[in-house]
């Protein structure tokens, strides 16, 4: 009995972080169950750092104000990270983490790296995938996005040298 409730309290637990996670849409696809037990209930699976990185998408859904960034924190430092965006949600060990994307894959035609502090900015999502892309986001569209990281530096949990953060679902609106 008492595994039970420990069970139905991990359940509960991890459904308050999908949803509170920070910024908009639906954060899910935490580090839980990773390839090589580098588990983190609050973030992708952990990396090099000892912690999983984080996703926030921020601004607004709507195609039309094209207010969409997202953020990425906890990633090791001077690492290169892509955004994804795939059209369906998946949960499939890769590499040292989870991808959480899957379906029609696109990938954020530019890399960007971590830096000093270990974070990553995308910022006017919907434009560069429109104009540079040539990636039509419609109305009522539902994405799922993720950071695809590097982490080459001793330490890296699986030895695959890129990880994953956990993702970010969203719907579009005009």
């Amino acid at each position: 009995m008492r595994n039970l409730f420990l069970t139905a309290s991990l359940l509960l637990t991890l459904l308050a972080l999908s949803v509170s996670a920070g910024g908009i849409g639906t954060a899910f696809c935490f580090g839980v169950g990773c390839p090589c037990g580098n588990d983190d209930p609050a973030a992708g699976c952990a990396n090099s750092t000892g912690s999983g990185a984080t996703l926030e998408a921020q601004g607004s859904t709507s195609i039309a104000a094209d207010e969409l960034s997202f953020h990425a924190a906890g990633l090791p430092t001077n690492k290169v990270g892509l955004l994804i965006m795939g059209t369906h949600a998946v949960n499939v060990p890769f590499k040292d983490g989870i991808r959480c994307f899957g379906g029609q894959i696109q990938r954020f035609w530019k890399h960007k790296n971590s830096g000093q502090t270990g974070t990553l900015m995308f910022d006017h999502v919907i434009w560069q995938f429109a104009n540079i892309q040539n990636v039509q986001l419609q109305p009522g569209d539902t994405r799922n996005f993720q950071i695809w990281h590097r982490d080459t530096g001793n330490g890296s949990p699986c030895n695959q040298r890129s990880n994953l953060t956990h993702s970010v679902q969203l719907t579009f609106t005009p």
